[in-house]
């Protein structure tokens, strides 16, 4: 008998059928002419067959040989060979589908000298061939991305040999793969003695992060990202390495170019404040000086305005010793004439040294609030004539006019010779009436209504042509002294209208 050949009791064929018949394999038996003579349940299962149509066909319809062998010499093959195991083939259902399996055979006897037999044994592995194909279309797209990263991507096992250098990494580092693979992965490194810390730095860690130096094939260095894992088997043992190199090359450019736009960011800045410094010192000097000049100013303001106060205070005192002089005079003129001349240029003088008085008690010495000071003139003038407030009554409307001297005291008179005038003519044989002033101001200059409503003035007076002094100081002090117009209406009394 030849040896790996298994005698099959002839006395117990019925335990050894129970057996094949348990079994989750296809087993059956093939005579030395390639007859099937017997096939277990999962045979027929597996194949689609019948009973009778399985034994009436032969090896090679069942087994794909005939790409190989014919069906003769596959039989001399096995029952040369004595044994084989898990040889890859494929059987042929009846459906004519091939179904990738595992054969197995071994030569089988009986006690009694028959012809050997060939006891086959095949083992469906169609879900195992599914899954290796999933598995190699997954690695092929695995290893497809992995090639077409832009990052350098590369692995190593436990001791640090190159397993896999993608594209990327090749084209960086000017390696072809086969340089590269299963040399150490520290020859990527600038100082190899980094490279080893980093190896022991991340058995320990499990996976770290950090900036290198790499070096090329031609001996050129450029910075690089570095992130390196540990890979672990099934036990947690490590088994390798996978780690993601990134050229930083243009970043560290464009850090160095932000340092040194800081660096001269800073000089500027520093010049600036120096710069700065030195404009605000100036600043600072002409503000002393400034302030020192405003003090002098103002201190010559103060001496000047209490020289103005002092003037006009003096002005006013010289007027009223005028006025003085005038009243002690007229107690000596007879003629009623002169005397009325005399009361006239006291109220003149005193009108201009009301306006002396309003500024010298003024805070700006050089406006005056004109109305009241026309309401002062109209009282002085109504005490002055013995007039009953009660017969005349003055009706004044002045809002926010002030005038500086050199038109209140021409203004002034004027108000006082109207007013004068209008107390003394305009109201005969003890008559009630009204004299109004009203003064505004308007966006081209100001305008004045004064006047009474009394008998009027005759007709047959122009005020222009006139001997009287009181109107012809009326028209001069408003044509040329304010530069203005003046009107006269008669409709009911007298009412001048002065504009400036």
């Amino acid at each position: 008998m030849k040896q790996n050949s298994i005698i099959i009791p002839a006395d117990d064929p019925q335990t050894l059928g129970k057996i094949f018949e348990s079994l989750n394999i296809a087993i059956f038996i093939v005579s030395p002419e390639g007859n099937i003579t017997y096939a277990n349940v999962f045979t027929f299962n597996m194949l689609g067959y019948e009973e009778g149509e399985l034994y009436a066909t032969s090896l090679e319809n069942i087994i794909a040989i005939k790409d190989m062998f014919s069906q003769k010499a596959w039989i001399k093959y096995l029952t040369k060979k004595g044994m084989v195991k898990n040889i890859e083939r494929y059987c042929i259902s009846k459906t004519n589908k091939r179904i990738p399996v595992l054969f197995s055979s071994t030569i089988i006897s009986g006690n009694i000298s028959v012809e050997p037999s060939l006891l086959c044994a095949v083992q469906d592995i169609s879900e195992r061939k599914y899954y290796e194909e999933q598995l190699s279309k997954a690695q092929k797209y695995a290893q497809s991305l992995i090639d077409s990263s832009m990052d350098m991507i590369l692995a190593a096992d436990k001791n640090g040999m190159i397993t896999e250098f993608n594209r990327a990494a090749q084209g960086r580092f000017g390696y072809e793969l086969e340089h590269v693979m299963f040399q150490n992965f520290i020859i990527l490194f600038d100082d190899t003695t980094v490279g080893v810390e980093i190896y022991e730095e991340v058995k320990i860690k499990g996976e770290i992060s950090k900036e290198c130096i790499c070096r090329c094939s031609d001996k050129s260095i450029f910075p690089a990202s570095l992130s390196l894992s540990v890979l672990r088997d099934i036990t947690g043992s490590i088994s390798g390495f996978v780690g993601v190199l990134r050229d930083i090359s243009e970043r560290k450019q464009l850090e160095d170019q932000l340092k040194q736009h800081h660096l001269h960011l800073e000089t500027l800045v520093e010049k600036r404040t120096a710069e700065l410094a030195a404009v605000n010192e100036m600043l600072r000097s002409e503000i002393n000086d400034r302030k020192l000049a405003e003090e002098k100013v103002n201190v010559s303001l103060r001496e000047k305005e209490v020289l103005l106060k002092e003037i006009h205070h003096r002005v006013k005192n010289n007027l009223q010793i005028v006025s003085s002089l005038l009243n002690s005079q007229s107690r000596f003129v007879k003629d009623k004439d002169v005397l009325n001349m005399f009361k006239d240029s006291q109220h003149r003088i005193s009108s201009m040294a009301l306006i002396h008085e309003k500024l010298y008690s003024s805070e700006t010495l050089s406006n005056i609030d004109f109305s009241a000071y026309v309401s002062e003139i109209a009282d002085n003038l109504l005490f002055s004539y013995n007039m009953d407030s009660s017969d005349i009554k003055m009706k004044i409307n002045i809002k926010d006019v002030f005038l500086d001297i050199n038109e209140a005291i021409p203004c002034g008179l004027i108000i006082n010779e109207i007013i004068s005038n209008s107390i003394k003519y305009a109201f005969p044989d003890n008559r009630k009436g009204i004299i109004s002033v009203d003064f505004n101001k308007t966006p081209k200059g100001y305008i004045l209504y004064i006047g009474d409503n009394g008998i009027g003035l005759p007709k047959d007076i122009d005020f222009s042509k006139t001997k009287s002094l009181g109107l012809h100081l009326i028209n001069i002090l408003s044509t040329k002294q304010l530069d203005g117009q003046i009107e006269i209406e008669r409709t009911n009394g007298t009412m001048f209208k002065i504009t400036f």
